[in-house]
Protein backbone atom coordinates (compact mmCIF):
# COMPACT_ATOMS: atom_id res chain seq x y z
CA UNK A 1 0.00 0.00 0.00
CA UNK A 2 1.00 3.29 -0.82
CA UNK A 3 1.95 6.02 1.87
CA UNK A 4 -1.56 8.12 2.62
CA UNK A 5 -1.27 11.81 2.06
CA UNK A 6 -3.45 14.79 2.83
CA UNK A 7 -5.50 16.25 0.24
CA UNK A 8 -4.12 19.84 0.73
CA UNK A 9 -2.70 21.54 -2.17
CA UNK A 10 1.03 22.46 -1.19
CA UNK A 11 1.80 25.44 -0.46
CA UNK A 12 3.86 27.53 -3.28
CA UNK A 13 5.85 30.23 -2.61
CA UNK A 14 6.11 33.54 -4.91
CA UNK A 15 9.12 35.57 -5.33
CA UNK A 16 8.07 39.06 -6.12
CA UNK A 17 10.16 40.93 -8.34
CA UNK A 18 9.68 44.63 -9.91
CA UNK A 19 8.21 43.40 -12.89
CA UNK A 20 6.51 40.00 -12.33
CA UNK A 21 6.63 36.80 -10.01
CA UNK A 22 7.50 33.24 -10.81
CA UNK A 23 5.50 30.95 -8.85
CA UNK A 24 7.50 27.94 -7.09
CA UNK A 25 6.70 24.56 -5.49
CA UNK A 26 8.19 25.03 -1.81
CA UNK A 27 10.25 21.50 -0.82
CA UNK A 28 8.61 20.30 2.53
CA UNK A 29 10.29 20.09 5.13
CA UNK A 30 12.65 17.08 5.97
CA UNK A 31 10.37 16.44 8.57
CA UNK A 32 7.33 16.27 7.53
CA UNK A 33 5.31 13.53 7.12
CA UNK A 34 5.02 10.94 4.32
CA UNK A 35 1.98 12.93 2.87
CA UNK A 36 3.77 15.76 1.94
CA UNK A 37 5.52 14.31 -0.78
CA UNK A 38 4.60 12.95 -4.25
CA UNK A 39 3.59 15.27 -7.19
CA UNK A 40 1.05 17.95 -7.87
CA UNK A 41 -1.95 15.74 -9.27
CA UNK A 42 -5.77 16.02 -9.66
CA UNK A 43 -8.34 17.54 -7.23
CA UNK A 44 -11.25 15.07 -8.04
CA UNK A 45 -9.88 12.26 -10.56
CA UNK A 46 -12.57 10.78 -12.69
CA UNK A 47 -15.15 13.47 -12.12
CA UNK A 48 -17.64 15.92 -13.73
CA UNK A 49 -17.55 19.34 -14.71
CA UNK A 50 -20.16 20.40 -11.92
CA UNK A 51 -22.03 24.06 -11.30
CA UNK A 52 -21.96 25.48 -7.87
CA UNK A 53 -25.66 25.56 -7.84
CA UNK A 54 -25.60 22.31 -7.40
CA UNK A 55 -23.57 22.26 -4.57
CA UNK A 56 -24.01 25.78 -2.85
CA UNK A 57 -22.72 24.88 0.40
CA UNK A 58 -19.08 23.96 -1.18
CA UNK A 59 -16.33 26.63 -0.42
CA UNK A 60 -12.54 27.51 -1.74
CA UNK A 61 -10.61 28.26 1.27
CA UNK A 62 -7.25 29.93 0.11
CA UNK A 63 -4.11 30.64 2.63
CA UNK A 64 -2.12 33.68 1.34
CA UNK A 65 1.10 34.76 3.65
CA UNK A 66 2.66 37.77 2.57
CA UNK A 67 6.30 38.01 4.58
CA UNK A 68 7.75 40.93 2.13
CA UNK A 69 8.13 40.05 -1.24
CA UNK A 70 7.65 36.29 -0.60
CA UNK A 71 3.84 35.10 -0.56
CA UNK A 72 2.55 31.77 0.06
CA UNK A 73 -0.38 30.12 -0.72
CA UNK A 74 -2.25 26.80 -0.01
CA UNK A 75 -5.63 25.90 -1.15
CA UNK A 76 -8.40 23.62 0.12
CA UNK A 77 -12.15 23.24 0.08
CA UNK A 78 -14.79 23.61 2.85
CA UNK A 79 -18.80 23.74 3.49
CA UNK A 80 -21.24 26.20 4.83
CA UNK A 81 -22.54 25.38 8.44
CA UNK A 82 -24.20 28.44 7.99
CA UNK A 83 -23.79 32.58 7.16
CA UNK A 84 -20.39 32.41 9.44
CA UNK A 85 -19.24 29.35 10.00
CA UNK A 86 -17.12 27.31 7.62
CA UNK A 87 -15.90 23.65 8.14
CA UNK A 88 -12.92 22.28 6.52
CA UNK A 89 -9.68 20.12 7.64
CA UNK A 90 -7.72 21.03 10.40
CA UNK A 91 -4.42 20.25 8.21
CA UNK A 92 -6.41 22.77 5.74
CA UNK A 93 -5.22 25.68 8.13
CA UNK A 94 -1.81 24.55 9.74
CA UNK A 95 1.89 25.06 8.09
CA UNK A 96 2.33 21.86 6.52
CA UNK A 97 3.29 18.75 8.63
CA UNK A 98 2.98 20.91 11.68
CA UNK A 99 -0.12 21.60 13.86
CA UNK A 100 0.96 25.16 13.77
CA UNK A 101 -1.79 27.08 12.80
CA UNK A 102 -1.73 30.30 10.01
CA UNK A 103 -3.29 33.53 11.60
CA UNK A 104 -7.06 33.48 11.13
CA UNK A 105 -6.91 37.32 9.08
CA UNK A 106 -4.60 35.18 6.30
CA UNK A 107 -7.30 32.99 5.68
CA UNK A 108 -10.61 33.81 3.05
CA UNK A 109 -13.64 31.81 1.89
CA UNK A 110 -14.87 32.43 -1.50
CA UNK A 111 -18.36 31.13 -1.95
CA UNK A 112 -20.84 31.05 -4.82
CA UNK A 113 -18.32 30.55 -7.43
CA UNK A 114 -18.19 27.30 -9.91
CA UNK A 115 -14.87 28.59 -10.98
CA UNK A 116 -12.07 30.59 -8.27
CA UNK A 117 -9.19 30.17 -10.68
CA UNK A 118 -10.08 34.49 -10.82
CA UNK A 119 -9.19 34.58 -7.23
CA UNK A 120 -5.91 32.61 -7.33
CA UNK A 121 -4.52 34.26 -10.36
CA UNK A 122 -5.67 38.32 -9.34
CA UNK A 123 -7.03 38.07 -5.73
CA UNK A 124 -10.67 39.26 -7.33
CA UNK A 125 -13.93 37.23 -6.65
CA UNK A 126 -15.80 35.88 -9.53
CA UNK A 127 -18.47 37.87 -10.26
CA UNK A 128 -21.68 36.98 -8.17
CA UNK A 129 -19.35 35.23 -5.95
CA UNK A 130 -18.58 36.28 -2.36
CA UNK A 131 -15.52 36.62 -0.68
CA UNK A 132 -14.87 37.01 2.87
CA UNK A 133 -12.00 36.57 5.27
CA UNK A 134 -11.60 34.70 8.71
CA UNK A 135 -11.79 36.80 12.05
CA UNK A 136 -11.36 32.75 14.08
CA UNK A 137 -10.32 29.46 13.58
CA UNK A 138 -10.97 26.78 15.95
CA UNK A 139 -9.06 23.21 15.77
CA UNK A 140 -10.19 19.95 16.83
CA UNK A 141 -7.94 19.88 20.29
CA UNK A 142 -7.64 15.74 19.22
CA UNK A 143 -6.24 16.66 16.09
CA UNK A 144 -3.15 14.39 15.19
CA UNK A 145 -1.08 14.14 11.52
CA UNK A 146 -0.45 11.43 9.53
CA UNK A 147 0.54 8.57 9.64
CA UNK A 148 -1.72 8.56 13.27
CA UNK A 149 -4.32 11.10 11.91
CA UNK A 150 -7.77 11.84 14.13
CA UNK A 151 -10.06 14.45 14.16
CA UNK A 152 -8.95 16.89 11.50
CA UNK A 153 -11.66 18.92 11.61
CA UNK A 154 -11.18 23.05 11.56
CA UNK A 155 -14.38 25.31 12.19
CA UNK A 156 -13.76 28.69 10.82
CA UNK A 157 -15.58 31.83 11.50
CA UNK A 158 -16.13 34.72 9.35
CA UNK A 159 -15.50 38.24 9.83
CA UNK A 160 -18.84 39.25 8.20
CA UNK A 161 -22.03 36.77 7.42
CA UNK A 162 -22.68 35.30 3.59
CA UNK A 163 -25.64 35.83 2.35
CA UNK A 164 -26.93 32.41 1.88
CA UNK A 165 -29.65 32.86 -1.52
CA UNK A 166 -30.57 30.93 -4.22
CA UNK A 167 -29.50 34.28 -6.42
CA UNK A 168 -26.01 33.88 -4.69
CA UNK A 169 -25.49 29.95 -5.40
CA UNK A 170 -24.83 29.82 -1.68
CA UNK A 171 -26.75 27.85 0.89
CA UNK A 172 -25.62 25.73 4.59
CA UNK A 173 -25.86 22.11 4.73
CA UNK A 174 -26.92 19.92 7.21
CA UNK A 175 -24.89 17.43 8.89
CA UNK A 176 -25.86 13.60 9.46
CA UNK A 177 -27.12 13.16 12.38
CA UNK A 178 -24.38 11.84 15.24
CA UNK A 179 -24.11 8.12 15.28
CA UNK A 180 -25.66 7.57 11.40
CA UNK A 181 -22.62 6.22 9.96
CA UNK A 182 -23.67 5.65 6.15
CA UNK A 183 -23.37 1.35 5.65
CA UNK A 184 -21.13 -0.33 3.49
CA UNK A 185 -22.29 0.28 -0.21
CA UNK A 186 -24.21 4.27 0.21
CA UNK A 187 -23.53 6.23 -2.66
CA UNK A 188 -21.88 9.49 -1.50
CA UNK A 189 -20.74 12.66 -3.38
CA UNK A 190 -17.96 14.51 -3.24
CA UNK A 191 -16.65 17.90 -4.97
CA UNK A 192 -13.76 20.21 -5.32
CA UNK A 193 -11.73 23.07 -7.27
CA UNK A 194 -8.59 22.07 -9.50
CA UNK A 195 -6.81 20.29 -11.60
CA UNK A 196 -8.25 17.61 -13.95
CA UNK A 197 -5.11 15.76 -15.30
CA UNK A 198 -2.02 15.14 -13.79
CA UNK A 199 -0.24 16.49 -16.60
CA UNK A 200 -1.65 20.57 -15.70
CA UNK A 201 1.26 22.81 -14.15
CA UNK A 202 -1.85 25.02 -12.05
CA UNK A 203 -5.59 23.85 -11.17
CA UNK A 204 -7.55 25.88 -13.45
CA UNK A 205 -10.21 26.48 -11.11
CA UNK A 206 -13.24 25.01 -11.48
CA UNK A 207 -15.86 22.66 -9.55
CA UNK A 208 -15.81 19.45 -10.07
CA UNK A 209 -17.45 16.81 -8.51
CA UNK A 210 -18.01 12.97 -8.30
CA UNK A 211 -19.68 9.80 -7.19
CA UNK A 212 -17.70 7.44 -4.26
CA UNK A 213 -19.36 3.97 -2.73
CA UNK A 214 -19.27 3.85 1.57
CA UNK A 215 -16.86 1.17 2.63
CA UNK A 216 -17.34 -0.93 6.44
CA UNK A 217 -14.89 0.40 9.10
CA UNK A 218 -12.71 -2.51 9.34
CA UNK A 219 -11.89 -2.85 5.47
CA UNK A 220 -11.41 0.94 6.12
CA UNK A 221 -8.62 0.65 8.19
CA UNK A 222 -7.30 -2.18 6.73
CA UNK A 223 -7.13 -0.75 3.73
CA UNK A 224 -5.64 2.99 5.01
CA UNK A 225 -3.57 1.43 7.78
CA UNK A 226 -4.89 4.23 10.03
CA UNK A 227 -6.78 2.70 13.26
CA UNK A 228 -9.04 5.34 14.19
CA UNK A 229 -12.70 5.25 15.09
CA UNK A 230 -13.41 8.44 13.93
CA UNK A 231 -12.44 7.69 10.01
CA UNK A 232 -14.94 7.55 7.38
CA UNK A 233 -13.82 5.59 4.05
CA UNK A 234 -15.12 5.57 0.32
CA UNK A 235 -13.53 4.64 -2.94
CA UNK A 236 -15.01 4.85 -6.64
CA UNK A 237 -13.96 2.69 -9.33
CA UNK A 238 -12.83 5.43 -11.96
CA UNK A 239 -12.91 8.26 -9.83
CA UNK A 240 -10.93 9.62 -6.87
CA UNK A 241 -10.06 12.46 -4.64
CA UNK A 242 -6.74 14.01 -4.60
CA UNK A 243 -4.51 16.72 -3.37
CA UNK A 244 -6.69 20.10 -2.77
CA UNK A 245 -9.68 18.40 -2.41
CA UNK A 246 -9.19 18.41 1.64
CA UNK A 247 -11.80 19.91 3.69
CA UNK A 248 -14.27 19.39 1.12
CA UNK A 249 -17.53 17.71 1.71
CA UNK A 250 -18.35 13.85 1.39
CA UNK A 251 -22.44 13.78 0.97
CA UNK A 252 -25.69 11.42 1.18
CA UNK A 253 -28.79 11.86 -0.21
CA UNK A 254 -31.21 14.21 -1.65
CA UNK A 255 -31.17 16.78 0.09
CA UNK A 256 -27.89 16.09 0.67
CA UNK A 257 -26.47 15.92 4.44
CA UNK A 258 -22.63 16.05 5.02
CA UNK A 259 -21.47 12.57 6.17
CA UNK A 260 -17.34 13.59 5.70
CA UNK A 261 -14.63 16.30 5.60
CA UNK A 262 -12.14 15.15 3.10
CA UNK A 263 -9.06 14.22 4.64
CA UNK A 264 -6.41 11.48 2.99
CA UNK A 265 -6.19 9.16 0.28
CA UNK A 266 -3.15 6.80 -1.51
CA UNK A 267 -0.18 8.55 -2.58
CA UNK A 268 -0.73 9.88 -6.68
CA UNK A 269 -4.57 9.77 -6.33
CA UNK A 270 -4.93 6.03 -7.99
CA UNK A 271 -8.60 5.26 -8.78
CA UNK A 272 -10.24 2.15 -7.58
CA UNK A 273 -8.35 3.25 -3.87
CA UNK A 274 -9.49 3.85 -0.70
CA UNK A 275 -10.00 7.55 0.43
CA UNK A 276 -10.19 8.49 4.13
CA UNK A 277 -12.51 11.05 5.18
CA UNK A 278 -13.29 12.76 8.83
CA UNK A 279 -16.53 10.82 10.27
CA UNK A 280 -19.09 13.46 10.84
CA UNK A 281 -21.25 11.00 12.12
CA UNK A 282 -18.46 10.21 15.42
CA UNK A 283 -19.44 12.01 18.15
CA UNK A 284 -16.32 12.95 19.35
CA UNK A 285 -16.34 14.81 16.17
CA UNK A 286 -20.10 16.14 16.62
CA UNK A 287 -19.35 17.80 19.97
CA UNK A 288 -16.35 19.55 18.55
CA UNK A 289 -18.39 21.17 15.52
CA UNK A 290 -20.95 22.13 17.92
CA UNK A 291 -18.95 23.92 20.49
CA UNK A 292 -17.23 21.67 23.00
CA UNK A 293 -13.77 22.17 23.43
CA UNK A 294 -13.66 18.87 25.66
CA UNK A 295 -15.90 16.56 23.63
CA UNK A 296 -15.84 12.56 24.66
CA UNK A 297 -12.99 10.67 23.38
CA UNK A 298 -14.30 7.93 21.10
CA UNK A 299 -12.46 3.95 21.94
CA UNK A 300 -9.78 3.43 19.74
Amino acid sequence: MSSPISRRIAPVLAVCGTIACVVVLQAPPASAAPFASGPLVPYIVGGQEASISQFPWQVFVLVRVEEGENITEASCGGSILDATHILTAAHCVDHEGTTTRYPAEDIGVLAGASDASELTSSLRAPRGSQLVTVSSVRTHPYYTLLPEIKDDVAVLTLSEPLELSAEKNTASISLVPSGATPPPGTALAVSGYGKQNGSEKEPDGKLFATTLTAIGSDACRESVGVNSAVLLCASGASSATCLGDSGGPLTEGSPAVEVGVVDFGPENCPTGQVDGFTNLAAPEVRAFIEGNETPPVAAR
